[in-house]
């Protein structure tokens, strides 16, 4: 049975269970109605009876009285008004039998028939007694004597006691009644509400019994297969709702563990690759580190033969000028350019390796920096106007001594201010040097912004990776090798600081330099550096 066949059964055995609370409720309300009623008419006839005896004896005693005094010749006749209101009083005592027989059972009626006849003779016999009184004395005299008097003891003390005797007992017998079916009715309804908690017991235990059963199965299953246990199974037996769940982890299940084998093959394929890939990594890494140590070893004897030929070349360069051989002298001046241009590439190049070998030291020491901006911008200001620009410093005058490499702050300062002049025609350059104070410490910070071509977002994310360019038509037109940008990052981050670039195609480049007022002080973990 399905969980929403077993909710419907158990809502309809709840709603028959509500209408049967419902249909013995008002069969009780009709019962104890009914015997409510019994006991209302039995005392609103035994209320009757007590008035009807109350009028029979004012009037027996009133007509008793008159038959006394009647027999007094001097004493006046009746009045119409008097006779009048003698017979309206025994017309309401009519009445109010006539009310009694309408409310009398059927049990009981003949004995009731047989007072209200007599009763009804009795009034005949008054009317006739008041009419004749001081009329016709003898005739008044001798109705009370044979008729009246005779009815009366018949009414007042044989059949009158008899129905108020039976009519008690009908009263007591109502009370009876009613008391017995509010009992009867009390015990059913107790009985049914019994019953219907029982049942109602019986089937919230029933179902809550199959819900917390298939439910923990289920949550063991769970548990089982989400340790990683894939070969557990839910068995339920149960075809509803939960069932189809269990079928579900279990195909789920099922699945996972082809999948898990599956896996396993491919990280095992994986891992063997991952193997010779790491063996080749480690070989290359070694061949790689041999030729940086090869190339930091060979500083010496690859700078040695460069800066012989810039020397001899300036030597024949003066000897050209003074034996006035000058058509010689642009030759030489080419053969030293072109020697001090592959210097600068020697030199960028070994500070490369010694930077990836650990063999580059930074030689810690306090120094102005106004000083040393003064020194960078003299040399670098021939190198700006060369291609019109103009060359801006603006330093933060609380910002005096640092404790840094100043060669390096310098050789960085260079390398930007360098890029800067080959990328900008007829612009600005602007070198700023302020000083921030953070939590982390206080900070000085070089910013080198110009108004030149400017870079793409794309172009600026690789833009410190070695030999690297913006692209490839940008080698080709400015030079370089690609090598300055990723020396200086390398330098700063051995100075524990940061470098990063904001660009915009078209509008120009900023560089910042964050560095530690005092290297030496600060943590060696270069803050956070963001790209745009």
């Amino acid at each position: 049975m399905t969980i929403r066949r077993r909710l419907i059964f158990s809502f309809s055995a709840i709603l028959l269970l509500l209408g049967l609370n419902l249909i013995i409720y008002f069969w009780n309300d009709l019962r104890l109605q009914s015997a409510f009623e019994e006991v209302r008419r039995a005392i609103a006839i035994e209320n009757h009876l007590s008035s009807v005896e109350r009028q029979l004896n004012d009037f027996h005693k009133q007509v008793t009285l008159l038959s006394q005094i009647g027999i007094d010749p001097q004493r006046d006749r009746e009045t119409p008004e008097e006779i009048t209101q003698f017979n309206s009083g025994l017309d309401a005592m009519r009445h109010e039998l006539d009310q009694i027989r309408m409310q009398t059972s059927t049990s009981n009626a003949a004995r009731f028939e047989q007072f209200a006849v007599t009763v009804q003779q009795l009034s005949t016999s008054w009317r006739i007694f008041y009419a004749s009184l001081g009329r016709d004395q003898e005739r008044a005299i001798a109705e009370v004597a044979l008729h009246s008097g005779p009815l009366a003891e018949e009414v007042l003390h044989q059949l009158l006691p008899r129905l108020q005797q039976d009519e008690k007992d009908r009263v007591a017998t109502a009370g009876t009644h009613f008391y017995e079916v509010s009992r009867l009715t009390d015990r059913v309804t107790v009985l049914i509400l019994l019953a219907s908690g029982i049942l109602g017991g019986l089937l919230a235990i029933s179902v809550s019994r199959h819900f917390t059963y298939c439910i923990g199965r289920l949550k063991v299953g769970a548990d089982a297969i989400g340790s990683g246990n894939l070969d557990h199974r839910i068995q339920l037996g149960s075809r509803d709702e939960l069932g189809d769940l269990a079928d579900a982890f279990n195909g789920m299940a099922a699945h996972l563990r082809d999948a898990r084998d599956e896996l396993t093959q491919v990280n095992v394929e994986l891992e063997r690759r991952n193997t010779e890939q790491q063996a080749l990594m480690e070989a290359a890494e070694s061949a790689n580190l041999a030729k940086t140590q090869f190339l930091a070893n060979m500083s010496h004897e690859l700078r040695t033969p460069m800066n012989a030929i810039i020397g001899y070349s300036e030597m024949l360069t003066e000897e050209a000028e003074e034996l006035g051989v000058g058509k010689l002298i642009p030759d030489l001046n080419k053969i030293n350019g072109a020697g001090k241009h592959l210097l600068s590439l020697v030199t960028d190049l070994l500070d490369l390796s010694k930077v990836e070998v650990g063999k580059m030291e930074i030689n810690l020491e306090w120094f102005h920096v106004r000083e040393m901006l003064n020194d960078v911008t003299s040399t670098m200001l021939p190198v700006a106007r060369k291609n019109g620009n103009d060359l801006v410093v603006d330093f933060d005058p609380a910002l005096g001594r640092m404790q840094a490499d100043p060669t390096k702050v310098r050789q960085v300062l260079f390398n930007l201010l360098g890029n800067a002049c080959k990328f900008t025609r007829n612009g600005r350059i602007e070198l700023q040097a302020t000083l921030e104070s953070l939590s982390s410490g206080t900070w000085v910070i070089f910013r080198v912004q110009d108004s030149g071509i400017g870079m793409t977002p794309e172009q600026a994310q690789i833009v410190f990776e070695p030999f690297t360019q913006a692209d490839a038509s940008t080698s080709r037109k400015y030079g370089g090798t690609g090598l300055g940008l990723t020396i200086s990052r390398r330098f700063c981050e051995l100075m524990g600081g940061s470098i990063h670039v904001e660009s915009e195609m078209g509008k120009g480049t900023t560089f910042t330099i964050r560095l530690p007022l005092n290297v030496a002080a600060s943590s060696k973990q270069p803050p956070t550096a963001v790209t745009v």
